[in-house]
This record gives C-alpha cells, sequence and structure tokens, in this order.
C-alpha cells in the first residue's frame, strides 16, 4: 500500500467509515491475504473501535444505533479478523500520520527480520561450504592413508581397509535413514512401543 496521503486517506475511508459497498472487497482480500500469509495490518479508527467494544457487549441488542457506521458489518468484518490465532495485528488512529508511524515500525520489524534471515542463510551456506570441504579433505587424507599403509604392510592392511570402508558405508547409510523424518517417527514409534511398562 502506498502511502501517499490521497490514496492513503481513500483507503482508509473505504475501509473503515460507513462505505459498505467496500466492505465484500476488503472481506475477499483479507480472506486471500490470510490465505497466502501475507501480512495484515488493521488500523481503525479510534471511535469505530469504541464503537466495536460497545457492539461486542451488546451484540443481541437491535436498537443501539452507532454514531460512527451505518451497519454492524465492519464490525463483524473486525471481528472475524480478529478472531484469526495469527495475522491480525491491529492499532487505532485519530489521525492519518499516526497510521503511517505504526506502519513505518511494523515494516521496519519485517526488514529487520528479514536481515536477519538472509545473515542465517548466508552463515549456514558458509557452513555448508566449509563441511564440504572438509569432506574433501578426509577423503584425500583416507587415500593418502590407505597408500601409506598399503606399502607398509599389504598382507594385513587389505582386510583393514574393506573393514573399515564396511563400517563406514553402515554408518553413513544410517545417518541417511534417520534423516528421513519418516523413518525416524516410525523408529520412534516402534521404540515406544517395546519399552516396558513399570506399572
Amino acid at each position: 500500500m502506498e502511502l501517499r496521503e490521497v490514496n492513503h486517506e481513500r483507503h482508509c475511508r473505504a475501509l473503515f467509515t460507513s462505505d459498505m459497498t467496500a466492505l465484500p472487497k476488503v472481506s475477499t482480500k483479507v480472506k486471500s491475504a490470510l490465505d497466502n500469509n501475507v501480512p495484515i495490518y488493521i488500523c481503525v479508527d479510534s471511535q469505530v473501535h469504541a464503537e466495536y467494544q460497545t457492539f461486542l457487549k451488546n451484540r443481541n441488542n437491535a436498537d443501539i444505533v452507532f454514531a460512527y457506521v451505518d451497519s454492524i458489518n465492519i464490525f463483524l468484518l473486525l471481528e472475524e479478523i480478529l478472531l484469526q490465532r495469527r495475522n491480525n495485528a491491529l492499532t487505532t488512529f485519530a489521525r492519518y500520520s499516526e497510521i503511517e508511524d505504526w506502519l513505518r515500525d511494523q515494516w521496519a520489524g519485517i526488514f529487520r527480520d528479514m536481515l536477519k534471515r538472509i545473515t542465517q542463510s548466508q552463515q549456514l551456506s558458509s557452513l555448508s561450504i566449509q563441511i564440504s570441504e572438509l569432506s574433501e579433505i578426509n577423503r584425500t587424507l583416507r587415500t593418502y592413508l590407505d597408500t601409506f599403509m598399503q606399502s607398509v604392510s599389504p598382507d594385513e592392511t587389505k582386510g583393514l581397509i574393506q573393514s573399515e570402508s564396511q563400517r563406514l558405508n553402515e554408518i553413513q547409510r544410517e545417518t541417511q535413514v534417520l534423516q528421513n523424518n519418516f523413518i525416524f517417527l516410525l523408529l520412534i514409534a516402534t521404540f515406544q512401543e517395546k519399552k516396558p511398562s513399570y506399572n
């Protein structure tokens, strides 16, 4: 959403005043945003929010006439959004500059989180590269050691190299099996079924 004063003012009026023609579009956009995990920032006129609190306490009283809205549909939409377990950040405002300040704070938080994720991603990438390099160094050292051992004592070394290679292959297979979440959960479930009970 652009923060140009004219568009901003028109958008806020469409959402939170008595212009009920905007509500079906808003409701559709809110549902779409929730489905796609798009952050929702709810800015409610402080007078409308005060009447929303009155609406909540007098929901079944049809005789109440609200001063700042023409229909309770805005309250129903607001209630629907606030009942969401996540993605329902709300603030009230009396001036449009308060909306800008609040959104600036929200977006600064999102930007900070994004930078943090990028930094963590770069660190993980660097760590992954180092692990790959260590793996290659390990292979090279193993080749050197195999060659050296074969030159010193070829008869004993051949059996030792084969048994160690087999052991390493088994460890790699076990690691791959444990990295598969489904098999890991299956192993845990099997272990828990076989665990003796001490009743």
